[in-house]
């Protein structure tokens, strides 16, 4: 609950609470949340799973996907929030107002970071980790959305690079 009230609070798209409550029985912290189902939404893991076996959207709408996951990691990023399991399964792409949008699932391993870096790079390189389908010129296309970038810049080039050396070590 504190986690999704963080997120909502820095404009970050996630779940929906309806109801949280939470009480103290025999020293135990006992809890429900209740959250608005994410209806017509799919998980961006899902999305690829349908995607590699009947054809990849027209390239149109894959770098609108790319561009709106970029943009909610880089505002998530910006406060130094670090999701912590930012795996496929846990962005979900939907429509809202006739427009894609994507949220924000699982976020009971999410923590601020002392800085925006550490929270960026571990973040990205577990989502690119998790989306092997995605060709290195998606990639690239992603990081320059993250970035707001319209060409490769240094910052870009760094961030790619510490991204390669985490891949190859692991």
């Amino acid at each position: 609950f504190r986690n999704l009230m963080m997120l909502q609070a820095c404009a970050v798209p996630t779940l929906e609470v309806l109801h949280y409550c939470e009480r103290h029985v025999a020293g135990d912290r006992r809890a429900i949340l209740v959250t608005r189902e994410l209806k017509g939404y799919a998980s961006l893991a899902a999305c690829m799973a349908y995607w590699q076996q009947h054809g990849f959207p027209e390239a149109a709408i894959w770098r609108e996907t790319l561009q709106r996951i970029a943009a909610v990691a880089r505002v998530m990023h910006r406060h130094r929030i670090q999701h912590n399991c930012f795996y496929p399964k846990h962005v979900f792409i939907g429509a809202l107002h006739g427009q894609m949008d994507v949220r924000l699932i699982d976020l009971e391993k999410a923590k601020r970071r002392c800085c925006r870096e550490l929270a960026m790079l571990r973040d990205l390189d577990c989502l690119n980790r998790r989306v092997p389908a995605v060709s290195r010129t998606d990639r690239l296309r992603f990081l320059l959305a993250y970035h707001q970038a319209s060409s490769v810049n240094a910052r870009v080039r760094k961030t790619w690079v510490k991204l390669q050396a985490m891949q190859q070590r692991k």
